[in-house]
């Protein structure tokens, strides 16, 4: 059976093969790194991935879409799976940057959970610390591409198309990410994806993390129930 999810999947694998993809291009690794300093919770070239519409507007991979935000159309549909599986990829990246002492852990969670009038003062920081250390940050980058990369591979290899549900997709990654890393990752990926209201396993909604993109709308709109 070919559901809606099946369909809004089918949209969202194109963008994130093309953000995998983007970044085995030297260049646009180079590119990004130069114009976010390594903060990609933010709206920038990898983000922006997708088909030109008629508006001449592109879906963006760093957005604040949530199940309850969208209807059934693929396009619209594929939105919050996209916008969580990017998270993945950033707090894996942020991970990278802590654990070689490139980044603070409080700038990592300060970067993830910015009110709208810190996101300047976040920016400087992320300068401040690439500055001197551009080939490490590139390095942590590209070590988070393979581990994405892998872990996504992984969780389709293991996911029918028939009655397919965003949730699957999301327990298969977590089980991969049991392969790839002994589990490091699952509650990131649990998280990234219960606060746009894929369903995985059953967490108290009151412990998870308020996220940028809701101070892009200036709101803390937590999920209430699972």
């Amino acid at each position: 059976m070919e559901t809606n999810e099946y369909w809004g999947h089918h949209e969202g694998f194109a963008d994130l093969i093309a953000i995998v993809a983007s970044l085995h291009i030297d260049m646009m690794v180079d590119r990004l790194l130069a114009h976010t300093k390594g903060n990609l919770f933010s709206i920038n070239e990898l983000s922006r991935v997708g088909e030109l519409s008629q508006t001449r507007e592109i879906r963006k991979a760093f957005n604040d879409k949530k199940m309850s935000d969208v209807n059934n159309e693929p396009h619209d549909l594929s939105e919050p799976f996209v916008g969580g599986a990017f998270d993945v990829l950033v707090e894996v990246f942020q991970n990278n940057l802590i654990q070689r002492s490139l980044i603070s852990k409080e700038l990592g969670q300060r970067a993830y959970q910015a009110h709208f009038h810190e996101v300047q003062d976040i920016q400087r920081e992320f300068e401040q610390k690439y500055r001197g250390k551009e080939v490490e940050f590139k390095a942590a980058l590209l070590d988070s591409r393979d581990y994405f990369g892998n872990l996504m591979a992984k969780a389709w290899s293991k996911t029918s198309s028939n009655n397919l549900y965003y949730w699957k997709i999301v327990t298969h990654m977590i089980d991969a990410d049991v392969e790839l890393s002994q589990g490091m990752y699952g509650q990131t990926i649990r998280d990234c994806f219960e606060w746009r209201k894929i369903n995985t396993l059953a967490v108290d909604p009151r412990l998870q993390r308020a996220h940028i993109v809701d101070e892009m709308h200036h709101t803390q709109d937590i999920p209430s129930e699972i």
